[in-house]
């Protein structure tokens, strides 16, 4: 039962006690006032009946005077009348005897004596009420008496008043009723409703939050399924939002952050959903909206941020990070949605865009990609990890200078896995470490291979930045080069710019001990990285390579040609070679000769190859090999 019937329920069980209660009340006043209007009753029938006693004490003795009693007492049931002398004597009745009458009229006499009009007794257990009235000119008084039937009298009189109360008060009680139990449901859906909205937003912002999103998320899926359209979901967050709380503390945090949504709003439509997931992770859902959409959507965000926050009375601008997924083309569940623009927003951030799309090659939690992490670590048992080379060029000799190591996974259902697929998962999993030493032994192994065929090269193998924070990687490293006893100048590490610039001071230290040892060093996908030249000054390498999205546009974008040509330029000024890879045809070579470009690596020379191809391609290619230092 709900709440309001158990109010109209115990209201109305109140409403008839109530009535229970006043009705007994009414039953005694009913009753009483039945037996005064009885009795003034009585008394006027006296007093129209003396005149015509007092008439017929004139022409008949007195015991005839009653023997024919006038209408108005005949019609009466159980009407008794007798006369009484001054002394107070019944001398003459009708109805009874005045044996009889004697025997219970003393109370009456007495009454009478006493000048009294009206009035009740009790005889024999029976209820009696009598009126008394003088008969004008002479001694004597008119008795009517009644033998009154109580029940009749009370019921008579209480019945249709104890239905009109009870019929008030009910209604009272009712109307009552709902009037409250509605006051009471209005406040409870009132609190309900608070309850539900606490429930589905953000306590902060009031924005929805994870669960509503993901409600509204389902019904987009339904209703895009049914209508064979596509939903896009956006998550986002603050870059380096820890460093605002740290700095201007939580207060100005929260400002901002409830400064997101109101925003957001003036981009988006009316149907669109603006969420928060939590922390400075929020969410914008886009009902009916493609990939394309999306883009367009995040490129109005982008643009939004661009304007700075107010807050503790200065202006503060705040960077984003997007990841995008789409259904049907991603997934077809909320959840999974959800994990997978996350994803993306991971790989934005950790690659330094502003925004990224899931793709599967991205997330390291799928099931294929798991299934290929689990081979992954099985790789290096089952000996699938090979080296394909690729030679570097002298622009200036046209000579060989040496070979970059591309480690390659020969799967044995999958084939041939680029480091694009493995590489990162790698990275993710630890698997880097064990990848890496393999690399420095393969790359050792291969050198003497080569060694002893007169092929003296020099091998640049690439080293992750989690090897930069292995405290055991130079004493590895340096170990197995004295093993090896080949010459550490005959070996390059490469490093990426992002991989130095995580921890500077760490990558310096380890870099200075390789160059103490006489590895050669340097900078790979040199202006991804946004390195800072004060730290670059200080390293102690020997290249850099320009990263191959700057060198492959340069015949057709000018930006992107200036840029190449600035960093050979300052490259030289701090005495660094500079190395241009991905050169895939000879119109590049050609403007990156003229540029000053010292090495050239891409497809325009040869793509990577095994060891044995490498050896064979070098036999018959016009690419001769530069005199290499001395091996041991």
């Amino acid at each position: 039962m709900t709440l309001r019937g158990k109010l109209l329920l115990g209201f109305v069980a109140t409403a008839l006690g109530v009535t229970l209660f006043f009705g007994l009340i009414t039953f005694q006043i009913a009753s009483d006032h039945a037996a005064i209007e009885e009795r003034h009753l009585l008394e006027d029938l006296a007093k129209n009946n003396a005149t015509w006693v007092a008439a017929a004490l004139q022409n008949v003795p007195v015991a005839q005077a009653l023997g024919t009693p006038h209408q108005d007492v005949a019609d009466k049931e159980r009407l008794l009348t007798a006369l009484i002398n001054a002394a107070g004597d019944i001398v003459a009745s009708t109805g009874v005897s005045a044996t009889e009458l004697s025997e219970f009229g003393e109370p009456v006499v007495r009454a009478a004596l006493q000048q009294a009009s009206n009035g009740s007794f009790i005889a024999e257990h029976e209820h009696y009420l009598w009126g008394l009235a003088p008969v004008p000119n002479t001694s004597y008084r008119l008795l009517i008496l009644h033998h009154a039937e109580e029940e009749k009298i009370s019921f008579a009189n209480f019945g249709v008043r104890m239905v009109v109360v009870g019929a008030i008060v009910i209604w009272f009680a009712v109307w009552a009723s709902l009037i409250i139990s509605g006051i009471i449901s209005r406040r409870l859906e009132a609190k309900n409703a608070l309850l539900v909205y606490q429930t589905l937003h953000d306590d902060l912002t009031h924005l929805p939050n994870r669960r509503l999103l993901y409600d509204r998320l389902a019904q987009a899926i339904l209703v895009a399924r049914r209508q064979r359209k596509s939903v896009a979901l956006i998550v986002f967050d603050l870059n380096r939002f820890k460093d605002i709380n740290d700095t201007l503390g939580h207060q100005a945090g929260d400002q901002l952050l409830e400064q997101i949504g109101p925003r957001l709003r003036k981009l988006l439509r009316q149907s669109d959903t603006v969420a928060r997931l939590g922390g400075d992770d929020f969410a914008i859902l886009l009902p009916e909206a493609g990939i394309e959409d999306a883009h367009l959507c995040t490129d109005k965000i982008l643009k939004a941020f661009n304007a700075p926050f107010e807050m503790k009375g200065m202006s503060l601008r705040s960077s984003i990070s997007i990841g995008i997924a789409c259904f049907p083309q991603t997934s077809d569940d909320p959840d999974t949605l959800i994990r997978q623009a996350e994803v993306a927003l991971y790989h934005a951030k950790a690659t330094n865009m502003d925004r990224a799309d899931y793709s599967r090659e991205l997330d390291p939690n799928s099931v294929e990609r798991l299934t290929l992490q689990s081979d992954m670590q099985k790789s290096l048992e089952r000996n699938q990890l090979v080296y394909h080379y690729q030679p570097k060029i002298d622009v200036k000799t046209r000579q060989i200078k040496g070979v970059e190591a591309l480690v390659r996974w020969v799967h044995p259902e999958r084939g041939m896995v680029q480091p694009a697929d493995f590489i990162p998962m790698a990275e993710q999993s630890g698997f880097i470490r064990a990848l890496t030493y393999w690399g420095v032994e393969e790359a050792l192994s291969q050198w003497r291979a080569w060694h002893q065929q007169k092929m003296s090269i020099n091998i640049a193998i690439n080293i992750s930045a989690r090897s930069l924070r292995d405290p055991h990687f130079i004493d590895i490293v340096t170990n197995s080069i004295k093993l090896s006893g080949v010459n550490p100048n005959c070996l390059e590490f490469e490093l990426t710019e992002s991989a130095v610039m995580l921890e500077p001071e760490r990558s310096r230290s380890v870099l200075q001990e390789f160059r103490a040892l006489g590895v050669a060093l340097s900078v790979d996908d040199f202006g991804t990285g946004f390195t800072s030249l004060s730290y670059l000054k200080d390293l102690p390498i020997d290249k850099v390579k320009i990263d191959r999205s700057f060198v492959t546009n340069i015949q057709h974008n000018v930006r992107d040609a200036v840029l190449v040509r600035s960093i050979i330029d300052l490259a030289h000024n701090m005495g660094y070679m500079v190395v241009a890879e991905g050169v895939e045809d000879e119109k590049t070579w050609n403007l990156l000769e003229e540029m000053g470009c010292d090495i050239i690596q891409g497809f325009y020379v040869t793509r990577p190859m095994s060891a044995s191809s490498f050896e064979e391609w070098l036999r018959r290619s016009p690419w001769k090999l530069a005199d290499a230092p001395p091996s041991f």
